[in-house]
């Protein structure tokens, strides 16, 4: 087990003023193993919140003799049984042993959580990682870590307007109203994500913290697909530097296989072309239970990246995420 750092490398977690240069190293090893990046200063504050507000994450920097910035790990808690690890390390240090040494210092964190989870809850450390970073997928099963999954990356390339959205009957599309649909709209996509493989029910002010009060949010990008009062799916959108972005696109089982996901799509495409966005994209579990990948390719869009999904079960027990519907 690696427990330290090499020489005179230094330790501690974030602050907010830590932000602009972790994104850039975010957006360097990004670029480095995939040739683009998708991370932003807004989503790298976001996700830190969390961190500073209810001290149920972690978050950790590692720095080099000099006081360059070379590593960064977080471990997200959702709901004290299933924690997500993210790790980057700047490229010059691949070699250095940050890697392992902050998936150590992650499952520690993790470990130490085990007395808040309910007493007979499965608990597991998920992370995960391109295709292409062999030693890091050598790192992770080295460490009792096994693939369970993976997620395609899938995108569009917009040449032309995209097709005008063929509405179910009683179906309309509006944008997110502040003030007005947080709570509507934050049920509605968790309940429709209970059919999608690993989900843990939301907590409704994490939600807030990640999808609402962010720089970056939008709410002319949140479309809401609406019978009546009823919101019958979702499609949240970001606008990145140089593409569109589709954080959640669900549709709740009601309105499933009636055209409601095809045209939050469409609408959603059409509204990024409309801005100047040509390229739209979005994350799926490859093996998606509700059939949404043949959604995304009936629409014109193709897988252009894989991630595999690790895992490390903590403790054994009852499994509270979805696993099959």
């Amino acid at each position: 087990m690696i427990d330290r750092l090499p020489e005179a490398f230094t330790i501690r977690p974030p602050t907010m003023d830590d932000v602009k240069i972790t994104t850039a190293l975010i957006r360097l090893c990004d670029i480095t193993e995939h040739g683009d990046s998708l991370a932003t200063e807004s989503s790298t504050a976001a996700s830190w919140r969390e961190i500073i507000e209810t001290l149920k994450d972690a978050a950790l920097l590692v720095f080099a003799p000099g006081g360059q910035l070379v590593g960064y790990a977080r471990a997200r808690n959702v709901a004290d049984v299933k924690f997500y690890v993210f790790i980057r390390v700047h490229p010059d240090y691949a070699q250095s042993g940050i890697q392992a040494y902050f998936l150590h210092r992650m499952e520690e964190f993790v470990r130490q959580q085990v007395p808040s989870a309910p007493s007979d809850a499965r608990i597991t450390i998920e992370t995960w990682i391109g295709d292409a970073n062999v030693p890091m997928h050598v790192l992770f099963e080295q460490e009792g870590f096994s693939i369970v999954r993976s997620t395609w990356r899938m995108e569009i390339e917009m040449e032309q307007t995209p097709p005008e959205p063929v509405l179910p009957q009683g179906i309309i599309i509006r944008s997110f109203v502040p003030g007005q649909d947080e709570r509507a709209t934050f049920e509605a996509n968790d309940e429709a994500f209970r059919d999608h493989w690993g989900h843990v029910p939301g907590d409704y002010d994490a939600w807030l913290r990640w999808a609402i009060e962010r720089e970056d949010f939008d709410p002319s990008l949140y479309f809401l697909a609406c019978d009546n009062d009823r919101i019958a799916g979702v499609s949240l959108c970001l606008q990145k530097p140089a593409s569109g972005w589709v954080d959640d696109l669900s549709v709740r089982r009601p309105w499933r296989h009636g055209g409601v996901g095809m045209a939050l799509l469409q609408h959603t495409f059409r509204e990024f072309y409309r801005r100047g966005i040509y390229n739209v994209a979005l994350d799926v579990d490859s093996q998606n239970l509700t059939g949404a990948t043949r959604l995304y390719q009936r629409a014109g869009m193709q897988m252009t990246r894989r991630f595999n999904t690790y895992e490390k079960e903590i403790r054994p027990g009852v499994e509270l995420s979805t696993q099959a519907l």
